[in-house]
């Protein structure tokens, strides 16, 4: 997918998760600069749901793509809290499947 994203111009993945930043237009006069700041974190659901064993949404050769052994997930969830931790007034968390669901299949 990474590699697809860099064929055409509709959109951008840099990596499997990233972060951007945006200024906010219409912030108060005096406030700090990180309450003038929107913050996305784009994770990755597959690896977050479908890196667990077990998980009906994905299919044995999504399975296969994911070796948690080095600690893959793990490094991903740091990744995560290092960056909502950052400063920021909204912090909006992107990723193409819930993670938590009603119906149980999420993590």
């Amino acid at each position: 997918m990474i590699a697809y994203s860099q064929l055409l111009g509709r959109f951008t993945m840099p990596a499997r998760y990233y972060s951007t930043e945006h200024a906010l237009a219409h912030t108060a006069v005096g406030s700090g600069a990180s309450d003038q700041l929107l913050r996305f974190v784009h994770i990755d659901a597959c690896l977050l749901v479908c890196g667990r064993p077990g998980n009906y949404r994905c299919e044995e050769v999504m399975q296969r793509n994911f070796h948690d052994g080095g600690g893959e997930i793990e490094a991903h969830m740091h990744w995560i809290r290092v960056e909502l931790a950052k400063p920021a007034r909204w912090r909006v968390v992107v990723g193409h499947w819930p993670l938590y669901s009603f119906y149980g299949n999420g993590i």
